[in-house]
């Protein structure tokens, strides 16, 4: 991939770029908790340091505070020194039942080191798989494929189980409440969105959002979880009516990354610990959205819509998000503005 294009950043407060895919992982943030805990406080920059460099741990500091909500069984996080614990770590892995996460892959260049690592392997499908687009789509400049949901030739049995699979949380208003929408209330409605996916099992949630991102990554998922709206489940309009849909890409990526902006960077721990050298930061996320489900893999070491019809479609960039609980922050967060990250498809002979 294109790093100009597609970035896998460190800490959620990390800032959008124009025209530039924005991916995080909550393996780094658990990472650097467990680190933090290991040396007795949360890393700061040494006097010194650049400005990237110290706001960089800032946001990783935040991160790992609110990782503590993360309590998802899924997530194998250690941290310790030397061989001795590499041997652990592996052996940790193994009683998961989870292989090695790529962060590893080049982990005996510091073997005597200090590490911290996370990991989380995640699989999660819909009961009903939702309607596959045959034909290319385009979205975000790119023609692509894509899923999604409306009223066809599937059986009455399937489309409303399929239904009850997509909540829209946001527009949900009823014909009343329509007609007194005004000035940027009525802008949002006619171009914002927020679905649900509803995942076999609920344990986890899975939301898509159309909306205007913030400065951040980390402000763009809050302003789409202020969409979220409380019994959108049971909102006369929170599924799709016949003649409405919902339609968005097939998303398939898996980058590994180093966080090159802390390399060999001079930290120490709060506790006034004396003064340490990072070596390698190393960052992996693997993630797919289809039809039948999701997925996601992640490690991460340190060394146009009226009122109703309504059309929800991810033409525009839009935003991934992927909560665990009720932890303060998502397992993943994906800002999505170019094709990159995207099944392709050949462009139509209609626009050649």
């Amino acid at each position: 991939m294109n790093p100009s294009s597609t970035r896998l950043c460190g800490p959620l407060d990390s800032p959008h770029v124009d025209g530039e895919n924005l991916l995080w992982s909550a393996s780094l943030a658990v990472a650097w908790r467990e680190l933090a805990a290991l040396l007795g406080g949360g890393l700061v920059a040494a006097e010194g340091s650049s400005a990237a460099v110290s706001a960089w741990l800032e946001g990783m500091a935040r991160d790992a505070v609110a990782a503590a909500s993360l309590q998802d069984p899924a997530i194998v996080a250690r941290a310790g020194s030397g061989r001795a614990f590499l041997e652990e770590l592996s052996a940790a892995l193994a009683e998961a039942g989870l292989e090695a996460g790529a962060a590893l892959s080049q982990v005996d260049r510091w073997a005597g080191g200090f590490h911290a690592y996370a990991q989380f392997d995640k699989a999660v499908r819909f009961a009903v798989p939702f309607e596959k687009e045959e034909r290319p789509w385009y979205s975000c400049g790119s023609w692509v494929e894509s899923f999604g949901l409306e009223r066809r030739q599937q059986s009455e049995e399937v489309w409303q189980a399929q239904r009850e699979q997509l909540v829209v949380h946001y527009p949900c208003y009823d014909d009343e409440e329509a007609e007194t929408l005004e000035g940027e209330e009525l802008y949002r409605a006619m171009n914002d969105f927020l679905v649900e996916l509803v995942l076999d099992g609920r344990e986890d949630r899975l939301f898509v959002a159309s909306l205007r991102r913030g400065a951040t990554l980390r402000e763009t998922v809050a302003k789409a979880r202020s969409m979220m709206t409380e019994g959108a489940l049971r909102h006369p309009r929170g599924h799709l009516a016949a003649g409405e849909r919902f339609r968005m890409p097939i998303v398939d990526l898996d980058l590994l990354v180093e966080h090159a902006i802390v390399a060999g960077a001079r930290v120490s721990a709060r506790s006034d610990e004396p003064l340490a050298l990072l070596g390698e930061v190393i960052q992996h996320l693997a993630f797919r959205l289809d039809e039948g489900g999701a997925t996601v893999r992640s490690s991460a070491r340190s060394s146009g819509l009226s009122l109703p019809p309504r059309a929800l479609d991810c033409v525009r960039p839009f935003l991934i998000f992927w909560l665990s609980g009720a932890s303060e922050l998502p397992l993943a967060a994906l800002w999505i503005e170019n094709g990159e990250v995207m099944r392709r498809m050949p462009t139509p002979d209609f626009v050649r």
